[in-house]
């Protein structure tokens, strides 16, 4: 027994059987816009050079971060490190690394 939607349907489909099939058009393969052996090595190195760069910064920050719990004694909050110059800084470096990082991993996983 059918359901009144699977009439529906078989109504609806049924239309479709009358209208002939498109002929297959015939596409040439695209080529890649650059050559991937070109890109992969100048891209390889631009992460590697940015995730440097973030792990660099890390450290840096994680030195700050020290020198702050020996002055105050307590591991300094987001507030106190975006109140201090050299922390606010290196917080700005990453997040700015980390965001081309994440494009330049965008861009290499699309080509």
């Amino acid at each position: 027994m059918l359901s009144p939607r699977n009439s529906v349907n078989i109504t609806v489909t049924e239309g479709i059987d009358t209208i002939p099939p498109s002929p297959p058009v015939h596409q040439l393969p695209m080529d890649p816009p650059l050559s991937r052996q070109i890109l992969d090595g100048n891209q390889d190195t631009k992460i590697q050079m940015l995730s440097r760069q973030v792990s660099n910064w890390k450290k840096q920050l994680k030195v700050l971060e020290g020198e702050h719990i020996q002055l105050f004694g307590y591991k300094p909050s987001h507030a106190d490190k975006v109140n201090q110059k050299e922390m606010r800084r290196c917080l700005l470096h990453i997040n700015k690394a980390k965001q081309e990082l994440k494009r330049k991993r965008f861009i290499f996983c699309l080509l």
